[in-house]
């Protein structure tokens, strides 16, 4: 869950840093150029890309090293699954059933 968690994050990261290059390519005047020059540009702009993204989670994974990670979360409290939580999810599946099957029929006449 917490490697989901850092993809989450981090995915934005990737493209906001995706979209400074793209748009740093754009500004030099790649879109003026022939194919071949403009092929050229976005494996650099990937190359680039992947290069950075290496040395971010090197950074990264230093300073969670430094901050005492140590591959799982720590928590101060033990989680456990209550009766509110078991009422969230039913509540939550109900609805989604509704959606997909009984909202239909009532917007569409019984599709």
């Amino acid at each position: 869950m917490a490697q989901l968690s850092f993809l989450y994050r981090y995915l934005f990261v990737l493209i906001d840093q995706a979209m400074r290059t793209a748009r740093a390519r754009d500004f030099r005047g790649a879109a003026a150029a022939p194919l071949g020059r403009r092929l050229a540009a976005t494996g650099g702009v990937i190359g680039s890309l992947f290069v950075r993204t290496l040395d971010r989670s090197d950074r990264i994974h230093t300073a969670m090293v430094a901050r005492g990670y140590q591959g799982e979360p720590h928590s101060l409290s033990r989680l456990r699954f209550r009766a509110t939580d078991a009422a969230f999810l039913a509540a939550a599946a109900a609805y989604l059933v509704a959606c997909r099957w009984l909202l239909p029929g009532w917007l569409w006449g019984g599709r």
